[in-house]
């Protein structure tokens, strides 16, 4: 999954909780695998995402980190 967003005006109202159930549930995927900003972590981790893997990268001088959150759909 890529770019999983809500506008600042609709977070915190169930928005990206309904979306994401949404999508889930109208896969036939198995698993599902975000890389999650430190910011949204604790929202994927809400959701059932477990994290895998802490990811470090430098760019220009600037260390950039987020995580590889997994969920397995039963």
């Amino acid at each position: 999954m890529d770019l999983f967003y809500v506008s600042a005006d609709y977070q915190r109202q169930g928005v990206g909780q309904k979306l994401l159930n949404d999508l889930e549930k109208s896969s036939n995927y198995t698993s599902f695998m975000v890389n999650s900003s430190i910011t949204a972590k604790p929202f994927f981790e809400k959701m059932g995402y477990k994290e895998t893997k802490k990811n470090c990268v430098h760019l220009r001088g600037q260390n950039f980190v987020n995580f590889t959150l997994k969920k397995v759909v039963e």
